[in-house]
């Protein structure tokens, strides 16, 4: 949040909507699965992964990129083992166009 108190996912827990805002009127649902996996992670390839985010990389200028970066870069080293796990949901929905 310091780098992107913008970003509109910040505080968004794992519930998983059966029918996306966004879909509403215009979809309907055929089939949906949600599932919790454990994902290994290197601390780079977590780095990693946050500068891809729609929260950092792809959002931010190049120049807070990097100063993120940086600095997640030194948190990493402060608390994370060089490979971990982080629990992540997943989720899928087949929709139908509404007639």
């Amino acid at each position: 949040m310091q780098y992107n108190p913008r970003w509109s996912h910040a505080n968004v827990g794992g519930d998983v909507s059966v029918l996306p805002s966004w879909a509403e009127g215009h979809f309907s649902l055929d089939a949906m699965f949600v599932f919790d996996e454990m994902i290994s992670f290197t601390r780079a390839s977590w780095r990693g992964r946050f500068r891809a985010c729609r929260a950092i990389g792809a959002t931010l200028t190049p120049e807070e990129t990097e100063a993120f970066d940086r600095e997640h870069d030194a948190l990493l080293k402060k608390i994370a083992p060089e490979q971990f796990s982080v629990l992540h949901r997943i989720d899928a929905h087949i929709l139908r166009l509404a007639v």
